[in-house]
């Protein structure tokens, strides 16, 4: 049932009319539909424990993070255009502007929980000066730090503590939408320093948070995302390939089969 929805979306977005950016429209779209189709799937697949079910399940997983990729190589490669191809749509894809945060955070989070080397790379060449272009003083503030923030855990010679202390000191945590906002990032923080204890709690932390807000907003979306957040897969998954490290507690958030990279992803 899942595979035919997905079929007939796809037809759906062939026969859509000329837009304009219309193929960036339709990596978009493909990308959402893959995304929910494999949370979907995999919903089946925890069902049935069919290994079917589970490869279609990972078939829409890998075409969704094509689909990401290739926005992410165009913003990336701005205001050049970059030749693109995802499922049957093809050609030179190209933005004007810098990849934006919310994008760039996601696409390198989940790049961490794909163990794709090259896309890490490419996005950690994003820089703050960048990110703020036409942006007002408060937003520059909070993309600055978030930018630096996380690049700088992902440095093993960046000044962790002191990034830390920016970050968190710029955002304190008055609600549950600042908390939303902040909290996943946090894990990365424990990784850099090596605190196992720190990492198992901010995981707990940034899960609940999660929770709470997709409770109040009744569904929580990350570009299609809507059960598996990228930035905690990607914290997930950094701290068993960095340290070993493996979750003390049960988090549906967060396949094991994924995070301990036992998928050919």
């Amino acid at each position: 049932m899942a595979r035919d929805k997905y079929q007939r979306k796809v037809n759906l977005i062939k026969n859509a009319p000329p837009l304009d950016n219309q193929l960036s429209r339709l990596i978009g779209r493909v990308e959402e539909e893959a995304r929910i189709a494999f949370t979907r799937s995999f919903a089946v697949y925890k069902e049935t424990q069919a290994d079917s079910d589970l490869d279609y399940a990972l078939t829409m997983l890998r075409l969704s993070k094509n689909a990401t990729d290739a926005k992410a190589k165009a913003y990336m490669a701005s205001p050049n255009p970059v030749e693109v191809e995802v499922s049957e749509f093809a050609g030179p894809l190209q933005y004007n502007t810098f990849i934006p945060l919310r994008r760039w955070l996601e696409s390198l989070t989940q790049a961490l929980s794909f163990r794709d080397h090259d896309m890490v790379a490419l996005l950690l060449q994003h820089t703050s000066e960048k990110a703020i272009v036409d942006k007002d003083d408060s937003s520059k503030i909070f993309t600055r730090l978030k930018v630096d923030y996380l690049k700088g855990m992902l440095d093993d010679t960046a000044p962790h503590e002191r990034l830390w202390r920016n970050f968190v000191n710029a955002f304190p945590r008055r609600d549950a939408i600042d908390a939303f906002y902040i909290d996943p990032y946090m894990p990365y923080f424990y990784i850099a320093i090596g605190d196992e204890k720190g990492f198992e709690q901010a995981m707990i932390t940034a899960t609940q948070t999660h929770k709470k807000m997709a409770q109040r907003v009744n569904s929580v979306t990350h570009y299609g995302f809507e059960d598996y957040p990228p930035e905690l897969l990607g914290a997930a998954s950094l701290a068993f390939d960095k340290h070993g490290w493996t979750l003390k507690h049960k988090n549906d958030y967060l396949p094991p089969m994924w995070i301990y990279n036992q998928w050919q992803l």
